[in-house]
C-alpha cells in the first residue's frame, strides 16, 4: 500500500495545486484501507 501511495502522491498534488505531498499522503493513508482491494 505504501508503494501505491508513493506512486499516487505526485498525481494528486498535480491535480490539487494547493495540496502538499504530506497532505496527499495522509489522505490516501486514511482512505486506501477502506477500499475493497486493501481490506483483509
Amino acid at each position: 500500500m505504501n508503494e501505491m501511495i508513493e506512486l499516487c502522491v505526485p498525481n494528486m498534488v498535480a491535480a490539487n495545486p494547493n495540496m502538499s505531498d504530506e497532505e496527499a499522503g495522509k489522505i490516501m493513508l486514511e482512505w486506501f484501507p477502506t477500499l475493497k482491494r486493501w481490506k483483509n
